[in-house]
């Protein structure tokens, strides 16, 4: 018997609604989430710019060269090896013998990014890969240091922005931007490369943390234009 005494066979029963609480929850900061735009603001460093409303591009490479990279890489370390010598040999015959400073570097990053997509992919498919993604920072300092320190293409233009749609991921970009010495042995430094894609993807942070960097695979638009930086 409960309440009013009404027997079993004769009582009414009204389905109970029942609140699981999902409404509130967000993901820890290390993992993919669904955002809104009541997040915390997020910031951009970029070229120009842009007015308010403005929806900010994703970062995308060259997709055949970079598609060569990761499936050279996906086959071994040996395939990557031959196919960046052979890139070094076609940037040292320039007139001067010597290979420009840009496009070394241009190799050396897009290195990076095919052993961190493969990794992702790997280890980490639940995330959102860099390429194709917009990448911004979570808080001001971090795009102030980035258009200091990254000045080729010129960045300074730092802007507010926020996420419409989509997901995010949020990581340290120190891990990606530690660099890669194109003419030096390559196996080292790719295992180097291999421990700090598995850093990355996992959410750990540095310290100090130089460069608090958020994934968005969605649609990121500017709220207003914050300064430029100089020097």
């Amino acid at each position: 018997m409960c309440g009013g005494g009404a027997s079993a066979s004769t009582r009414k029963v009204t389905p109970r609604r029942v609140c699981l609480g999902f409404a509130k929850w967000r993901y820890p900061p290390a993992y993919p989430s669904r955002v809104n735009h009541q997040d915390a603001p997020l910031y951009k460093a970029l070229n120009t710019v842009l007015a308010p409303g403005a929806v900010v591009r994703p970062w995308t490479l060259d997709v055949g060269y970079q598609h060569m990279l990761t499936t050279a890489y996906e086959h071994g370390d040996q395939f990557l090896e031959l196919l960046i010598f052979a890139d070094w040999l076609d940037l040292s015959r320039e007139p001067d013998g010597q290979p420009g400073k840009r496009q070394p570097r241009l190799i050396g990053n897009r290195v990076i990014e095919a052993v961190f997509e493969v990794e992702r992919r790997r280890g980490f498919p639940q995330r959102p890969s860099r390429i194709g993604s917009t990448h911004v920072f979570r808080d001001l300092e971090s795009a102030r240091t980035f258009a200091r320190t990254f000045r080729e293409p010129l960045r300074t233009q730092i802007h507010e922005c926020r996420i419409v749609t989509g997901e995010r991921f949020d990581a340290d970009m120190d891990w990606v931007t530690r660099g890669f010495d194109l003419p030096a042995a390559l196996t080292p430094q790719l295992d180097a490369m291999r421990d700090r894609a598995a850093r990355y993807w996992r959410g750990e942070l540095s310290s100090p943390l130089r460069f608090a960097e958020t994934l968005v695979a969605g649609t990121v638009e500017i709220v207003r234009h914050i300064e430029t930086v100089v020097g």
